[in-house]
């Protein structure tokens, strides 16, 4: 069986095939390319638009935080004397004789 051959036409037609599909692989490629820096260009932005409104946000809550800690801090020592109070109340109470009285 003897191979045929293609017609120059045909040829032709392959090898334009091949050079479009190239040539519209490479588009595609620098197309690619192109779309990935605008998507970091984006997520660069986005950053520091995050971190700028994270930042406002620290500075806002940062005082109230500092309030909130101090008055832990001083329940914490009105307690404590609170009860060294209530302790000296009672001792106080039973060394006069009266009776001590939950309320």
């Amino acid at each position: 069986m003897a191979k045929k051959a293609k017609s120059p036409v045909l040829i032709d037609t392959d090898r334009l095939a091949q050079r479009l599909s190239d040539t519209i692989n490479k588009l595609l490629l620098r197309q690619d390319i192109r779309m990935f820096g605008k998507m970091e260009e984006l997520e660069e932005k986005f950053e520091k638009v995050v971190e700028k409104h994270k930042s406002d946000i620290i500075d806002k809550i940062d005082p109230i935080l500092k309030e909130v800690t101090a008055n832990r801090e001083e329940r914490a020592i009105v307690s404590n004397k609170l009860s060294k109070h209530s302790d000296r109340i009672e001792r106080i109470e039973k060394h006069v004789g009266l009776s001590t009285q939950n309320l």
